[in-house]
């Protein structure tokens, strides 16, 4: 059924006349502006037909980037620091509250049991563990505790959690949380300022 009804197809697209065949009653240009605009949309699908699969196979990613500038002004280096590490200085015109909302959290590392005293405390009747089951355990020490606190200066330990504006397209939900990891502020007035989160 399905060879006869594509031969069918064949005789028929073979003997219409090529002229007739593509949207006759529209000028050349309108089809070739019209063959474009297909062509542009289809590519733009596929790119995001790629992007999303890209994303459910891979999963998000953790991104590591370092941005070094350097400020000509008149103003002082501790005016300038502290609309990076100082959140109770910020006006509302800062570039991160008006794209987020902020919420600062003390950040330590979980505590984990001991594994020799886990080990002692185990019925014998209970399976061995798999390779998965080790790697998950492995996976659960570089957890950490999150507790709300106050809005401070940022130092090593604390860190924010940046949520999308109620008003925005995806009001409340977490966009990413940032932990203060190093801070340095040398005495010598040439000396270089970091922060790294």
């Amino acid at each position: 059924m399905a060879v006869l009804l594509l031969s069918q197809l064949i005789q028929r697209a073979s003997a219409m006349d090529a002229e007739k065949s593509i949207l006759p009653q529209y000028p050349t240009m309108v089809k070739f502006f019209l063959f474009w605009w297909c062509s542009t949309v289809g590519g733009i699908m596929v790119v995001y037909i790629l992007d999303h699969l890209l994303s459910k196979f891979y999963g998000p990613k953790c991104l590591d980037f370092m941005v070094e500038h350097t400020f000509r002004s008149v103003a002082a280096r501790e005016v300038y620091w502290a609309q990076f590490v100082d959140p109770t200085s910020w006006s509302p015109t800062h570039p991160v509250l008006q794209t987020a909302d902020v919420r600062m959290v003390e950040i330590t590392e979980r505590e984990l049991p001991d594994p020799s005293e886990a080990a002692a405390d185990e019925d014998e009747s209970k399976p061995e563990e798999t390779d998965d089951v080790v790697a998950a355990e492995e996976k659960d020490e570089r957890t950490k505790n999150i507790k709300p606190i106050k809005l401070v200066s940022l130092k090593a330990g604390l860190g924010l959690i940046l949520r999308h504006k109620q008003n925005g397209p995806q009001p409340g939900t977490h966009f990413c949380t940032r932990e203060c990891v190093s801070i340095d502020t040398p005495d010598a007035p040439d000396g270089v300022w970091s922060l790294i989160m």
